[in-house]
C-alpha cells in the first residue's frame, strides 16, 4: 500500500520576516544609501525579491515612502528627497551646499512683510525683514 503522507515542504512554510540587521545589509538598502538617501522605485527594485525587501524596509521604518514611487532614508537631506520625488538631479550650487561648501549666492536674501489684524501689546504692527 502506498503512503499518502505528504513530506514537509520548506517552500510552503511561511518564512520569518527579516531582521533589521538583515535589511540594512540588503542590496535595496545599500542602493538607497548610495543614492544619497532618496531614490525612485525603479532605482531600488531590479529583481522580484527586491520588492518584498523594500516593503519590509518601509514597514520597519528603515525607509520612508515620501511620494508615489519615491523612497528615502529617515535621515536624508530634504533637498535630496525632493529631487528624488520629482525625478530630478541635485547639481551645482545645491550639491555644494549639501557637501557643506560655502557658496556665495548672488540672489538677495528673502524678505517678508506682513500685517497682523491685532497689534502687539505695545500698539505696534508686526513685520519682519531680512
Amino acid at each position: 500500500m502506498t503512503s499518502t503522507r505528504v513530506l514537509w515542504d520548506h517552500w510552503s512554510m511561511p518564512r520569518p520576516a527579516p531582521t533589521d540587521e538583515e535589511l540594512r545589509v540588503s542590496t535595496v538598502y545599500r542602493r538607497l544609501v548610495a543614492a544619497g538617501g532618496g531614490a525612485r522605485y525603479a532605482e531600488l527594485v531590479r529583481r522580484p525579491h527586491d520588492r518584498a525587501v523594500l516593503s519590509h524596509l518601509v514597514r520597519r521604518g528603515l525607509a520612508l515612502k515620501v511620494g508615489h514611487g519615491t523612497y528615502a532614508l529617515p535621515a536624508a537631506q530634504p533637498d535630496l528627497v525632493v529631487a528624488a520625488r520629482f525625478d530630478a538631479h541635485v547639481d551645482c550650487v545645491s550639491a555644494l551646499r549639501l557637501q557643506d561648501v560655502t557658496v556665495l549666492d548672488p540672489r538677495p536674501a528673502p524678505t517678508c512683510s506682513f500685517r497682523v489684524a491685532a497689534t502687539t501689546p505695545d500698539g505696534l504692527d508686526a513685520s519682519c525683514a531680512g
